[in-house]
C-alpha cells in the first residue's frame, strides 16, 4: 500500500475512530493524528522503523501516549531515534519521547556514514581544499583543511556544541533519561 492509498483507507475509517473530534471546532483529536502519522511512517516512509503490537491499536496508542512526559506541547516533535536501539528503530511506551522542534531537526540532521566515499558536512574546493560545512540557524560556518577528516571533526565539533546549547536550553523541561541520551549523543559515525 504506497502513503497514497494509505491515507484513503484512515479516511475510509474515520468515522468508526474519531470519537475524539471536537464537536466545537470540529478539529481532529491531537492523539490521533500522531497515530496515524507513526503508522503511515511505519509502514510507508521509512525502511526498518516498527510500530510496537501494543500501538497498532489507536485505543492502547492513546491510553500510553498521554503517560509521556511533554506529549502535551503542541509544537513538539514526536521522536523515537533517540531511545530506540540502534539496530532496531521502533515506535513503543520505552523508545518515544517528545522533544522540541529545534533539537529534533539537529537530530535529523546528523550525518550517518553509510559509506565511506565521502564523510558527512565536508566538501571539496579544487583551490582551497576540504571545508566544514555547517548550517546553523540560517548561518554557514565554513573552515579550511588540507583532509576531509579535519573537515568533518571540526563540523562534527561545532554541531555537537550547538546540540548541547539546545540541551540546556531545555534541561528543565525535558525528563532526565532524554537529557542523559541527548548528552551522550555522538554525531556522524554510526557504525
Amino acid at each position: 500500500m504506497n502513503g497514497a492509498e494509505y491515507i484513503l483507507a484512515v479516511e475510509d475509517s474515520l468515522d468508526d475512530q474519531l470519537l475524539d473530534c471536537n464537536e466545537e471546532d470540529n478539529s481532529f483529536d491531537r492523539i490521533y493524528v500522531k497515530w496515524v502519522d507513526m503508522m503511515n511512517r511505519a509502514d510507508n516512509l521509512y525502511k526498518g522503523v516498527t510500530v510496537c503490537n501494543r500501538w497498532k491499536k489507536y485505543e492502547y496508542f492513546k491510553e500510553d501516549i498521554v503517560k509521556i512526559e511533554n506529549h502535551h506541547m503542541i509544537t513538539w516533535h514526536m521522536n523515537k531515534d533517540l531511545l530506540s536501539p540502534k539496530d532496531k528503530l521502533i515506535y513503543s511506551p520505552n523508545t518515544v519521547c517528545f522533544l522540541p522542534p529545534e533539537i529534533n531537526l539537529e537530530l535529523c540532521k546528523r550525518g550517518y556514514i553509510k559509506n565511506w566515499k565521502k564523510l558527512p558536512y565536508t566538501k571539496y574546493d579544487k583551490n582551497k581544499g576540504w571545508y566544514s560545512s555547517v548550517r546553523l540557524k540560517e548561518q554557514d560556518v565554513i573552515n579550511y583543511f588540507d583532509e576531509d577528516i579535519f573537515a568533518f571533526l571540526e563540523a562534527r565539533e561545532i554541531k555537537y556544541k550547538y546540540l548541547m546549547k539546545l540541551v540546556d536550553k531545555y534541561e528543565n523541561i525535558l525528563p532526565s533519561h532524554v537529557i542523559k541520551e541527548l548528552r551522550s549523543y555522538k554525531i556522524g559515525f554510526d557504525h
